[in-house]
């Protein structure tokens, strides 16, 4: 069963080319590529992932905040 921790690290690529990723390319990604249907909210959410691998997360940064 295919979630969004699982569909994350797969779009990393797609997402560090194009940061604005539409929900609706992630969908049809995952329709023509593994012929697995994705819900908006399951995208959204593995988009999300994406994002935070390219780009780190904001609690990561934060805590590094003193370092600078």
């Amino acid at each position: 069963m295919m979630n969004s921790k699982w569909l994350g690290p797969k779009l990393h690529n797609r997402v560090k080319e194009n940061p604005n990723l539409k929900l609706k390319n992630i969908i049809d990604r995952a329709q023509t590529k593994w012929g697995i249907n994705v819900g908006p909210s399951k995208a959204y959410r593995a988009r999300g992932i994406a994002i935070d691998m390219v780009d780190g997360s904001f609690r990561e940064q934060y805590t590094r905040i003193c370092d600078y």
